[in-house]
């Protein structure tokens, strides 16, 4: 389990920052309320969000983690 969402979704970002675009959509999905301006600026730490918001952003990163490095299945084939 990842220590810090708001840490890793950073580091996504900073890899590629097509991430951002991604994590908002998948944060919005999963029932997030921040608009797109207000995604980011949290995630810069301009601004707080509650816990359950916490929550939503490591789903977000889970969905963008699992799609970016499917699991292979016990045959070896993803």
């Amino acid at each position: 389990m990842m220590q810090d969402p708001q840490l890793t979704a950073l580091e996504l970002i900073r890899q590629d920052t097509n991430y951002l675009d991604a994590l908002w959509l998948k944060y919005w999905a999963n029932g997030g309320s921040a608009g797109s301006s207000e995604f980011e600026a949290y995630l810069y730490g301009l601004t707080q969000h509650d816990s359950f918001d916490l929550q939503i952003l490591r789903w977000a990163i889970e969905d963008i983690t699992a799609a970016a490095h499917p699991r292979l299945t016990h045959d070896g084939h993803a």
